[in-house]
């Protein structure tokens, strides 16, 4: 769980426990001190990576650097230029384009 108060745990500490228990034991907290947001991420073949970053905030501002919605990435590995972002605005849509693309990835 995220304790970097910019990530706001109290916000995002109960979203990292639901993607993790809802998508399964491969997904795991990524959140990182420099990002402005936490995330939960895991591994897909040939070295490429999903990532979901989620809100910090119940408000938008990116002045301050506080978001309300949630950003599903996916990292092609070695091929930067295919990589692919989505951005939503509840956790069903981000769970569902999760869902999606780690299906099809791990065919």
């Amino acid at each position: 769980m995220t304790e970097y108060k910019h990530h706001n745990p109290n916000l995002a500490n109960p979203l990292i426990q639901d993607f993790i228990s809802l998508l399964g034991g491969e997904w795991q907290d990524s959140s990182y001190g420099n990002d402005c947001c936490a995330s939960v991420s895991r591994a897909l073949p040939n070295n490429a990576i999903l990532e979901v970053y989620l809100p910090n905030s119940t408000e938008w501002d990116i002045d301050k650097e506080e978001f309300n919605t949630y950003t599903v990435i996916f990292h092609h590995g070695s091929d930067d230029d295919k990589d692919s972002e989505c951005t939503f605005e509840t956790f069903d849509e981000a769970f569902k384009k999760a869902e999606e693309l780690e299906e099809f990835y791990t065919k």
